[in-house]
């Protein structure tokens, strides 16, 4: 039996002389770059991964070609076995390294740029000195001469603008106007001078290519002459046309451009003095019929029957309104039918002057009817002119009266609503008369009778009868037949025919 394996023995033999010599080299290799003891002082540096000594040179040294000054301060056997993690010794304080030189040239360039700049700064401000210290040069006798001679402008005229009218300060508007010379050579462009009382004065500069200027600084009845002047580019005007005729401004008693406004007055005119002479003949004037008007004396009659007082709300606008004025109109016939019926009308008002009218009206009608005895002055109370306060204030009648017939007639907004709904919690009768288009539809909505839009404005002639209201009424409606056939004309002419722009139709439809 052998005690040893001879290929095990081999193979163990190798291994240990493959360590050794493994060993040996790291040796050699850690003792290739080792520093020199030398007197300037020092530092060491790690050489890095991808770093050859031509690199370091140029960042310790600023030159590549510097790289054997490393041999002056290591010992380095060969240059070509450099590796990472090598230690290398520099000098410190004698050579600036790469990036300390280059920041040294941007901070002198810097300093260059900015001395540069103060240098052109002080240039300029002593230019600027000089040019303020001497005078502004004139032209010569022979640069006045070589410049081109200007013609002025023909056929100036002068007139008054028509269909304008003095302004409050009494002024009013003169149109010039004038023609170009033939030779506008060096012209760039004119002046518009005027004289009333003393000299000429200059009013305005205007362009080459301008040929009218209005003159709206005319003082009424004063009169002026007008004269334009060419200007060259030196700014210099020494040739004047000759001057206008004198003119004046003057309020005109007509405006043409209206002239409309005074054939649609003669038309309305002819139509409502042809319903006034039918009306005084004796012949009936047609209107159709107004259920809410027609039925005013049924509602009050209605109170009258059950005992309880009528209510009349007059809105919350003033006596000058529209609205207002045909609010009377209704209260006069209401408060007629409650004297016959002896009725009691509770009449809460929001402004102040209503109050008046309302209350004068009702005291009249009692003394036509022979009845003053039964006037009462507490049938008719201001209330308060606060919009809020005031929708509580009718909310509280409602509902201490009770009113059986209640009769909403005037302006109204947002409690046109409310009173429907509070009369329809009572049970009363409705009736109302609203020109506002939002309020009406809450006003058709909780009455029972409504009057439309300006169905209104028609009460006072529908109820009165009178002859002259029925006639201004008719012709009102024809003349807005009439305008709407004009605009059906006026639609179809620009449809068919666009470029008849001076039709009479399409005026009328401007205007």
């Amino acid at each position: 039996m052998k005690l040893y394996n001879p290929k095990r023995l081999v193979l163990f033999t190798a291994h240990i002389v493959l360590s050794v010599l493994i060993s040996l080299l790291a040796v050699g290799q850690t003792a290739s770059v080792t520093p020199k003891p030398v007197k300037e002082p020092t530092q060491m540096i790690t050489v890095q991964q991808g770093q050859t000594l031509a690199d370091l040179a140029e960042l310790y040294f600023g030159d590549r070609r510097s790289y054997k000054k490393f041999l002056d301060y290591n010992n380095i056997a060969d240059i070509n076995t450099l590796k990472p993690g090598d230690r290398l010794q520099v000098p410190t304080g004698k050579e600036e390294s790469r990036s300390d030189r280059v920041g040294k040239e941007t901070e002198q360039q810097v300093k260059s740029a900015f001395q540069e700049k103060e240098e052109v700064s002080q240039q300029v401000k002593s230019a600027f000195q000089e040019q303020k210290s001497v005078p502004a040069q004139q032209p010569t006798p022979e640069e006045q001469v070589d410049s081109p001679e200007l013609s002025p402008p023909v056929e100036v005229k002068a007139i008054d603008v028509p269909n304008d009218g003095l302004n409050k300060a009494g002024k009013g508007s003169i149109k010039v106007s004038w023609s170009p010379p033939e030779d506008t050579e060096g012209i760039t462009g004119y002046e518009i001078w005027r004289q009333g009382d003393g000299d000429f004065k200059k009013l305005k500069k205007v362009s080459a290519k301008t040929q009218v200027f209005t003159d709206k600084t005319a003082l009424g009845g004063q009169s002026y002459v007008y004269q334009i002047a060419s200007v060259g580019a030196d700014g210099i005007s020494p040739a004047r046309s000759e001057s206008s005729k004198l003119v004046s401004a003057k309020g005109n008693w007509f405006d043409l451009d209206k002239r409309y406004v005074l054939i649609t007055l003669i038309i309305f005119s002819i139509i409502t003095l042809y319903y006034m002479d039918l009306g005084m003949s004796g012949k009936d004037m047609f209107i159709r019929r107004l259920p809410a008007l027609d039925r005013i004396e049924e509602v009050v009659g209605r109170a009258a029957e059950m005992g309880r007082p009528a209510m009349f709300v007059a809105g919350n606008d003033t006596p000058d309104s529209g609205s207002t004025m045909a609010a009377f109109a209704v209260f006069e016939s209401v408060a007629n039918y409650s004297v016959v019926t002896q009725t009691e009308v509770v009449v809460p008002v929001q402004v102040p002057l209503v109050d008046v009218v309302l209350r004068s009206s009702l005291r009249n009608i009692f003394t036509l009817a022979g009845r003053p005895d039964l006037f009462n002055e507490d049938e008719v109370s201001y209330e308060v002119d606060n919009q809020p306060a005031y929708i509580g204030i009718i909310g509280d009648s409602m509902a201490k009266h009770s009113p059986a017939s209640i009769f909403y007639f005037g302006d109204f907004t947002y409690e046109s609503m409310v009173y429907a709904e509070m009369g329809n919690n009572i049970g009363a009768v409705q009736v109302a008369g609203c020109e506002n288009p939002k309020q009406t539809a809450f006003f058709i909505v909780g009455c029972d009778y409504c009057l439309i839009g300006e169905e209104l404005f028609a009460a006072g002639a529908y109820l009165k009868r009178d002859v002259i209201q029925m006639a201004t009424l008719l012709a009102q409606d024809r003349i807005k037949i009439l305008a709407f056939l004009i605009m059906l004309l006026g639609i179809g002419i620009a449809i068919f025919q666009p470029d008849s722009s001076s039709n009479f139709v399409l005026d009328l439809l401007k205007f």
